[in-house]
């Protein structure tokens, strides 16, 4: 699908933009989470 003119262009690109955007940062927030959890394991099991 090829935009004929930067309106159309205006029109369809923020749409994915904003889902990318959503799914980045809810994927970071997973990502971070579990790093998180491995951190704290670690930590654990050197400490006990």
């Amino acid at each position: 699908m090829v935009p004929k003119n930067k309106s159309e262009i205006g029109l369809i690109a923020p749409i994915p933009d904003f889902i990318t955007l959503v799914f980045c940062d809810i994927y970071v927030s997973i990502w971070c989470d579990l790093f998180c959890v491995c951190c704290v394991l670690m930590f654990d099991s050197q400490y006990n």
